[in-house]
């Protein structure tokens, strides 16, 4: 609506995060890593962010993900 004096925003920039280690939680950070097959700790995603599911994030083909928080987003 303006006439906003003395604030700053600041926008985040999208991380881009890869699943890792097969079955899991959507919301165990344990499961998010910043490079495919690295090491997991990284935040979870945000609506903003990329994530991407590769060859690294399963080892077998009845591996999945629970999604299991409302706000995960998804852009289809």
């Amino acid at each position: 609506m303006g006439n906003n004096i003395g604030w700053q925003i600041n926008t985040s920039n999208p991380l881009t995060l890869y699943w890792i280690g097969g079955t899991g939680n959507w919301n165990d950070s344990q499961h998010w890593s910043n490079n495919s097959g690295g090491s997991g700790g990284a935040c979870i995603p945000t609506a903003i962010d990329n994530v991407f599911f590769d060859y690294n994030s399963f080892s077998d083909t009845s591996q999945s993900v629970t999604i299991n928080i409302s706000n995960a987003a998804s852009i289809i």
